[in-house]
């Protein structure tokens, strides 16, 4: 396989990526949060694909990441929010973690607190 940005990312980088942001508590109320889970998101980006975020400040919410991917006149823009919704110190009631025994799917605790994203992230 070349070293193009297209590969497929192996898993324990995946992995160690994900659980990079998921730790990286950012309520969507919270600028300051927000703002170092940008920090996260940029960093992620430049060190595993090469590629410089462009930051889009704003004063009473969380700034905004640009990263585009190619040259010339049909860049990539990604565009995502990167909150993670949930209060600050909800990681100690739900903190992240692989369940093995289910073929490798992300989830929360059994019986945790009531989710708006019931399903499960499956990285195979």
């Amino acid at each position: 396989m070349d070293d193009t940005l297209m590969q497929r990312p192996q898993r324990p980088a995946m992995l160690a990526a994900l659980e990079r942001l998921v730790t990286t508590e950012s309520p969507s109320s919270d600028k300051a949060r927000c703002d170092a889970c940008a920090d996260e998101v940029a960093k992620l980006f430049q060190q595993r694909l090469g590629l410089a975020a462009i930051r889009h400040r704003r004063d009473e919410a969380g700034d905004h990441l640009e990263i585009r991917v190619g040259e010339g006149t049909e860049p990539i823009v990604l565009l995502c929010h990167h909150d993670t919704v949930w209060p600050h110190g909800t990681l100690r009631r739900l903190p992240f973690r692989e369940s093995r025994h289910r073929g490798g799917r992300l989830r929360p605790r059994a019986r945790a607190a009531p989710s708006p994203c019931r399903g499960p992230v499956d990285l195979r």
